[in-house]
């Protein structure tokens, strides 16, 4: 993640000895390193970290789209791990009107998306584990901050919610100071949601089409 936040500042700092070419919003294509932080606590564990990119293709002046990968990982008591895989797309709306421009310090927008996220439970340093895939739908706000017309650190927090089996987790002792954890598949569908907080920097390399 450190090189992808370094790549995106030298692509900044390159930016601005660039000709001062004119990026209108329709067309326009960001790419970007992401750290994301999920306040998930179904297993009892601590709240999850990864990291992750994307890169968006602005549709229309107030229509903005995002395609990203994240991976994400937690642990409880150094006995049950969890890693999150997602892989999905969003889509913006700048909805102050005339503040869709890459040129306006300031950008709030609403945001929708799906993703598909696969789950990894194991008992920490055993082959006792389960997995399982699953779609989610989210919901959420943030706002893009331009530092210059082509760079921006973008905040968001989305709610999710995923549709899918469930994995449950289980932590037996026999008094001795050892324990075992029982680790299942549940099966019928379940919603599980979680808030999913998002800091990225994002370079606009240029337009696709105007």
């Amino acid at each position: 993640m450190k090189r992808i936040m370094i790549l995106i500042l030298v692509l900044a700092g390159i930016g601005n000895y660039q000709s001062q070419e004119v990026l209108e919003s329709k067309g326009l294509f960001s790419l970007g390193g992401r750290s994301t932080f999920s306040f998930f606590d179904h297993h009892g564990g601590s709240m999850g970290t990864g990291a992750g990119g994307q890169f968006r293709i602005q549709l229309s002046e107030r229509i903005n789209t995002e395609w990203y990968l994240d991976y994400l990982s937690s642990q409880k008591d150094n006995v049950i791990g969890r890693k999150d895989l997602h892989i999905g797309w969003s889509v913006f709306y700048y909805y102050l009107k005339n503040n869709s421009s890459a040129e306006k310090i300031i950008q709030p927008f609403f945001e929708i998306g799906h993703c598909f996220d696969h789950t990894f439970v194991n008992e920490i340093g055993t082959d006792n584990f389960a997995e399982r895939w699953s779609s989610a739908v989210q919901l959420g706000t943030g706002v893009s901050l331009n530092i210059s017309p082509r760079f921006d650190i973008t905040g968001k927090a989305q709610y999710m919610i995923h549709l899918g089996s469930d994995i449950t987790t289980e932590i037996e002792s026999d008094g001795h100071n050892h324990s075992h954890v029982n680790i299942s598949e549940q099966k019928g569908v379940d919603l599980e949601g979680h808030l999913l907080c998002t800091i990225s920097l994002n370079y606009k390399i240029g337009n696709l089409w105007k």
